[in-house]
Parts: structure tokens; C-alpha cells; sequence
């Protein structure tokens, strides 16, 4: 197994409107087999971005939330791989 640092940027749009998107950045550190299992590990994390990445990337959650049924309209994804980095 090897240890990987990668920073990714990553995106978030409303599944309600399409009036544009936010971005964020967040690094992971990971422990894979391989560099595939560290793309999916990028693109999992991408797609489910936890609700502290939104607080430390200035995203405030509630801007999709749907206020009578309280649910949130929004989807992430992987926006691209900022940098790379073996970790010893």
C-alpha cells in the first residue's frame, strides 16, 4: 500500500435551478493499492462532500435547502485534480 496526499477541487450545483455552481477545494490522504483506487477515492469523495468541506470552503448549505420539507436540492462533483503528492 503507498500514502497519497491529493487536493481536488470539487463543485456544487442546485438540482432546482441551474444558476451556476460554487467551488471548493479539499485534500485527502489516502492509502491505496494503486493510483485507480486513489481517482475513486477523489471521485466518492467528490460525489458525498461532507458538511464541514462546505463550512471550511465559505459554502453556506442552506441556500438549497427547500424550507417547508426541509431537504436539500444539490449536487457534487469532481472538478478536477489540483495536485498529486507521495507520501513517505
Amino acid at each position: 500500500m503507498k500514502k497519497y496526499k491529493i487536493t481536488i477541487e470539487w463543485e456544487i450545483h442546485s438540482t432546482k435551478e441551474d444558476d451556476g455552481y460554487y467551488t471548493g477545494k479539499s485534500t485527502l490522504e489516502c492509502e491505496v493499492k494503486s493510483i485507480e483506487e486513489l481517482m475513486n477515492n477523489a471521485i466518492d469523495f467528490a460525489n458525498n462532500i461532507p458538511s464541514w468541506e462546505f463550512k471550511k470552503n465559505n459554502i453556506d448549505i442552506e441556500e438549497y435547502r427547500n424550507k417547508p420539507y426541509c431537504r436539500y436540492y444539490y449536487r457534487t462533483q469532481l472538478s478536477k485534480i489540483v495536485e498529486i503528492i507521495k507520501v513517505k
